[in-house]
């Protein structure tokens, strides 16, 4: 199973442990699954926080309210930014670009003897109940469809991919060889930097031909609701990324995703249906 929880590290979670029994004191952290802040630099350098946004409200809202009109609550916010940069640090995110992070509510059940929170870079929203819903299902989906294809084209993530963007083809070799062809969209792309996900349809770098053809799958599918569909682009970590591409390739009858390493910045999710060997192959 996938999780954006899933990053063990002893220096932040010894951290975190030390945060938990604070957020829950100052800002009544037990009554809400979300606490996203936003954390920049002043013109003199200083940290400061800009804003603090709850999520997920699942207790006494007039508690959460009366946490952040005490005064209490104003002297840990210095240290609640500090803290922010230093756990953006421990997660390689630049705190300039993701904007502040985001503190997760860990229920003790399903973290017994660890912190009861933990920390996502960036100022990421709660999931929608239909992806949250339906992750674990897409990536399993997902992953079966990839024995699939190894087992009846050879395709493994290791291969090259060779991208008509105009097109919607993509060629795939090992060694220079071509073995398996595919017609693909583009369902989206994350940036390790800006830990952000964007849509195929909504990225300007694409051709307007690889943004239509992203823009009719999404419209394609059975389910609009959810606020991922109708968000061009929006922070995320990168579990949830790949989690996004395999779920709307489930929802919209793809035969497999593909993972396209963008260098060390990223990755782009290729949708594909059609896949077949190369002749001669």
């Amino acid at each position: 199973m996938h999780s954006e929880l899933d990053e063990p590290v002893d220096e932040k979670q010894a951290l975190l442990a030390e945060l938990a029994a604070m957020l829950e004191r100052y800002f009544a952290f037990e009554e809400y699954g979300r606490l996203a802040v936003e954390v920049a630099r002043d013109e003199a350098g200083a940290l400061l926080v800009k804003d603090v946004v709850v999520d997920q409200l699942t207790g006494d809202e007039a508690a959460v309210e009366r946490a952040f009109q005490s005064p209490e609550l104003r002297t840990f916010v210095p240290a609640l930014a500090r803290a922010v940069e230093t756990l953006c640090l421990l997660d390689s995110a630049e705190l300039a670009l993701v904007g502040g992070g985001t503190f997760v509510h860990v229920p003790t059940e399903d973290h017994p003897g660890g912190p009861r929170v933990a920390f996502l870079a960036g100022l990421i929203r709660a999931p929608s109940l239909s992806f949250d819903a339906r992750r674990d299902e897409s990536l399993a989906a997902m992953r079966a469809h990839a024995a699939e294809l190894e087992a009846s084209v050879g395709l493994s993530g290791s291969a090259a991919a060779t991208t008509d963007m105009v097109e919607g083809t993509v060629v795939f070799s090992t060694d220079g060889v071509d073995f398996a062809r595919a017609r693909q969209v583009v369902i989206g792309s994350f940036s390790r930097a800006h830990r952000s996900w964007v849509w195929g349809g909504d990225n300007p770098s694409l051709s307007p031909e690889a943004r239509k053809r992203c823009k009719a799958l999404l419209d394609s599918l059975p389910d609009r609701a959810p606020w991922e569909i109708t968000t061009p682009g929006f922070p995320t970590d990168e579990p949830t990324a790949w989690a996004l591409g395999a779920w709307v390739a489930h929802l919209g009858g793809l035969e497999g995703t593909f993972r396209v390493a963008a260098g060390s910045s990223g990755f782009v999710v290729l949708g594909l249906s059609g896949v077949e060997r190369t002749r001669g192959a």
